[in-house]
């Protein structure tokens, strides 16, 4: 019996040795998982989440846009004679919305110049819904990236037109409750909408290859977020008030903040 028991054993050793080589330990696979490979290639502007930029307190600006005055200026009105049954006889042009509370401008367009991108980066596309809803176009100032879609849509009863101006020249008809894709937009710059039929409708829409942009909010208050650190141009533009150009300072252990003034030059 000693013969056959040696046999035995033989064969379980080996079956257990068998087995182990064919698993290595779990630490060798958890250790290989975690380890990136070298050769990574660092994330991009939109590949870095918002949640870390915040965790690390830095590339993000954060800023206000404010009046400057004694007298603060009120929206252009017009007298409608056109569809006053369902766009009112009296319409703004909502081209100044000024909190006053704080004397925060609304619909400012706010944009970084000169931040560096990858040779071949493509911004995520931001889809824009063109709304006509109460004799107005809604959003009344956006900002999208290239590469984006815009749809117009008419909410009222009555018809509108929405004629694109710009790098994009569209002039879509809309029938009450009715949607139509207009396009996708493909290079930077500036898109003026107007109604053929409501002359005081209108809408303002700037286009960048980044997606450094932002609009000012009812209190005036903006944020972008996600900038490499570094020194910039920030533009602002307003319909009513214009154009202002300042330096900023984007820095990777805190947030930076600007506050930009506009005064009314009217006489």
């Amino acid at each position: 019996m000693k013969p056959l028991l040696r046999v035995v054993a033989f064969l379980v050793v080996t079956v257990v040795l068998m087995a182990t080589c064919s698993n290595p330990p779990a630490s060798s696979s958890k250790t290989s998982a975690e380890s990136p490979s070298k050769t990574t290639s660092p994330p991009g502007p939109d590949s870095m989440g918002v949640r870390e930029g915040q965790e690390r307190g830095g590339q993000v600006l954060e800023g206000r846009v404010l009046f400057e005055g004694s007298n603060i200026p009120r929206s252009t009105r017009v007298e409608n004679t056109t569809d006053p049954q369902d766009c009112e006889t009296i319409q703004s042009l909502r081209n100044i919305i000024i909190s006053r509370e704080n004397r925060g401008i609304k619909n400012v367009i706010l944009a970084l110049k000169g931040v560096p991108l990858p040779m071949d980066y493509r911004p995520q596309p931001s889809p824009l819904i063109l709304d006509n809803r109460d004799c107005q176009f809604e959003p009344h100032v956006a900002v999208l990236t290239t590469g984006s879609s815009i749809e117009a849509v008419n909410r009222d009863p009555i018809f509108h037109s929405v004629h694109l101006y710009g790098f994009l020249n569209v002039n879509l008809a809309l029938g009450p409750n009715q949607a139509k894709s207009v396009q996708t937009v493909e290079r930077p710059g500036y898109v003026i909408v107007k109604c053929d039929v409501h002359g005081w409708m209108q809408a303002f829409f700037r286009v960048d290859n980044h997606p450094f942009h932002s609009v000012s909010a009812a209190d005036g208050s903006f944020r972008i977020e996600n900038i490499p650190p570094g020194s910039y141009i920030l533009e602002a533009w307003h319909e009513y008030f214009g154009e202002k150009e300042l330096t900023v300072s984007i820095r990777a252990d805190a947030p930076s903040r600007v506050t930009i003034d506009f005064r009314d030059q009217s006489p």
